[in-house]
């Protein structure tokens, strides 16, 4: 018994430190797509123009966005809905990433349905900080307003949509065309 149980023991570490150090990486390093395809925050004197984006629960309006290529525009976000919701301009891919750490989000009580919780966005969970990539996304709480000012890429693949968990697969999303027409 007492030749056993060390050896458990090596073996256990050998085996659930690696695959957490592995979790642990991929949490603090698993950042969204690179912002130079979907574009990178503006500034607001230099915008063209504003548009307004309503965000109710299940719906972004307007659904189709179109910008021209390297164009900068305000967003004036306003959440209609009762829950929590946001607004992130991303890639496809980049939105399933969003997705999953606004989960993990949920999950460590930073945000709740219907609510930001500020006292734990900047804890330690689980042991260590939280290391995310918010280029790209603001988060708006019901009857709240936010802005965001981007600056688009010459042409590309790109979506705004709220990642909340169940929204995007619920039809929160809006088209972004990059175009030469734009408008």
């Amino acid at each position: 018994m007492k030749a056993i149980l060390p050896g458990a023991l090596l073996a256990l570490n050998l085996f659930a430190i690696p695959a957490a150090l592995a979790q642990h990486e991929a949490h603090q390093h698993a950042a969204p797509t690179a912002t130079a395809a979907i574009g990178q925050p503006g500034k607001a004197g230099a915008a063209s123009r504003t548009i307004a984006i309503t965000l109710s629960d299940m719906a972004i309006d307007p659904a189709r966005i179109a910008v021209h290529p390297g164009e900068t525009v305000r967003f004036q976000i306003t959440n209609k809905g009762q829950l929590l919701h946001s607004f992130v301009i991303a890639s496809q891919d980049g939105h399933g990433e969003r997705q999953a750490m606004m989960g993990m989000m949920l999950d460590h009580g930073m945000v709740t349905d219907t609510a930001i919780v500020p006292a734990m966005m900047n804890m330690k969970h689980d042991g260590h900080e939280m290391a995310h990539d918010h280029t790209g996304l603001v988060l708006v709480e019901p009857g709240k307003n936010a802005e965001l000012v981007w600056t688009f890429p010459q042409g590309g693949v790109i979506e705004a949509a709220c990642d909340m968990p169940g929204h995007y697969e619920a039809g929160m999303v809006s088209r972004l065309t990059i175009d030469h027409d734009g408008h």
